[in-house]
């Protein structure tokens, strides 16, 4: 990276190592830094969301969060992290009606939903309208899916990988 200190991609690629090393402040660094060289890239503000809920620093992950979504509002993955700072912040409603927005744009975003639908927990809605969130949830998945039967064979070897270091 000492060769191109703004290539946002390797900047990012550290930003995910350090969060994957616990080291969030390191990591938060990085995020920030891609921030400033292209604030109008939606990554570091998704990134900084889940990196600021790690540090305790809710106001500031919701602000990241609104941020993604203003840059992104279908995106799923910024209406996401969004939707969990604020349930970290005990911002029911507002959790609910960002996954919604997101969710007109783009409908197919089924873990989304399925937080929305968590979120909507720990609202004082009408039963009716909680009702019908799971409705329409299941509706979007669709029928469940049987696997193809595979025929009984004994004498078929049976594999099973494992990855070690070693």
């Amino acid at each position: 990276m000492a060769g191109h200190p703004d290539d946002l991609e390797s900047i990012f690629e550290l930003g995910q190592a350090y969060m994957g090393q616990r080291r969030w402040t390191d990591a938060r660094a990085q995020f920030e830094r891609m921030r400033a060289i292209d604030p109008q890239n939606l990554s570091p503000f998704i990134m900084l969301t889940l990196v600021h809920l790690e540090l305790g620093e809710t106001v500031k992950a919701i602000e990241s969060g609104r941020r993604a979504m203003q840059l992104g509002p279908g995106i799923s993955a910024a209406a996401g992290t969004l939707l969990y700072a604020l349930l970290r912040a005990g911002e029911s409603e507002e959790a609910v009606a960002a996954a919604r927005a997101c969710l007109e744009r783009t409908p197919e975003a089924h873990k989304l939903r399925s937080m929305m639908l968590y979120a909507m927990n720990n609202l004082a809605a009408p039963a009716e309208d909680i009702t019908q969130a799971h409705r329409e949830y299941g509706r979007r998945l669709g029928a469940p899916r049987t696997p193809a039967a595979t025929p009984a064979a004994p004498d078929r070897a049976l594999r099973v990988g494992v990855l070690s270091g070693d």
